[in-house]
Order: structure tokens, then C-alpha cells, then sequence
């Protein structure tokens, strides 16, 4: 074999490799601003926590729940800007990215507001890489329902009577 089909060779695995080992679903999530606002900024008075996940259209998680960022709403009501997340590997198009909110820390399972988001992948899927959620980076209070239940949720014990 000549040198230069064993270099491609050694590189294409390299790059299966690589590939094989990319972490699915969200391995970040970052907001760059907040921007004060008495109709769509988030309620004044709090500490909010901030995670996000990514499921497909069926439920089905992709990778981790991540959580890690605040936003301080103690003093004025404001939203998050610039908010991105940042895929560990391709996402399918039927990607769905729910963000969360929560005055307490985030912990998968517990009661928390959710906003979903989706189309942002379609029609072909997402690449690996930095995200905007939604299309606009703005995370709107309107956005949001109450009582959701952070994903992933495990079921401990199942019994049939």
C-alpha cells in the first residue's frame, strides 16, 4: 500500500473515531445579554435557573439534560438574548430543544416551566455546533408553560395489580 492511501486510510479512521465519540444532544447552553421588559420580561423578584434538553418528535432524549446559567430578574424584568446552545454532535430535524426555568436549582424529574422549540433542525437536521433557540436568541416570557416535569425522567419501579 502506498504512503498515501495508508495516510487517507489512517485518517479516515481517525475522523470514524472521532465521529463515534462526539457527545450527542446539548453540551452547552449560553445567553450573551438580557433585555429589560414590563411585557415580555421574566417575573421580577427571582434567581432563575436556566437548563435545556433535547428530545426527538418522539419524546426520546437526545443526550443530557444541561443546566449552569442564571439570570437575575431581582430588581427589573428581563429575558435572556443571544441564547444558544451548543450541539455535541448532528441533531436529527425532528429535534425538539426544551428550555427550562426554575427558581430553584434544575434537577430532571422536578416541577419546572418549559418553553419547546421546534423546526429549528428541519428540514435537514443540525449540525455539530453553536445553535440560537429560538430563531430569534430571545427567550420570551410568553414563552413558557407551568408545570412541566424536567426531562429525563426515570421511572424507579413499575408494579401491575
Amino acid at each position: 500500500m502506498s504512503r498515501s492511501k495508508k495516510l487517507a486510510a489512517t485518517m479516515s479512521l481517525l475522523v470514524a473515531c472521532v465521529s463515534a465519540h462526539a457527545q450527542p444532544g446539548i453540551t452547552a447552553i449560553t445567553f450573551t445579554n438580557s433585555t429589560v421588559s414590563t411585557t415580555e420580561g421574566w417575573p421580577v423578584g427571582n434567581e432563575w435557573y436556566i437548563g435545556a434538553i433535547m428530545v426527538d418528535s418522539t419524546g426520546h432524549t437526545i443526550g443530557s439534560l444541561i443546566t449552569g446559567i442564571n439570570l437575575n430578574t431581582a430588581s427589573l424584568s428581563s429575558y435572556p438574548t443571544g441564547f444558544k446552545v451548543t450541539l455535541g454532535a448532528a441533531a436529527p430535524a425532528d429535534a425538539i430543544v426544551y428550555v427550562y426555568r426554575s427558581t430553584i436549582p434544575i434537577v430532571a424529574g422536578e416541577s419546572v416551566e418549559r418553553a419547546a422549540y421546534t423546526g429549528l433542525c428541519a428540514p435537514t437536521g443540525c449540525l455539530m455546533g453553536d445553535l440560537i433557540v429560538p430563531v430569534t436568541g430571545d427567550l420570551l416570557n410568553s414563552d413558557f408553560q407551568v408545570d412541566n416535569t424536567a426531562m429525563p425522567v426515570k421511572l424507579e419501579s413499575f408494579s401491575v395489580d
